[in-house]
């Protein structure tokens, strides 16, 4: 469940998440519901 603000934040730091994308996808869904 990636909504679009959460995406726009993610697309805002590619920088960061460049690593985390393709390393760690699941990684990703907690991140956003800790950030949530």
């Amino acid at each position: 469940m990636c909504r679009p603000d959460v995406l726009g934040e993610y697309i805002s730091h590619p920088h960061q998440n460049a690593l985390i994308l393709p390393h760690r996808p699941n990684k990703i869904k907690i991140l956003l519901k800790n950030k949530d």
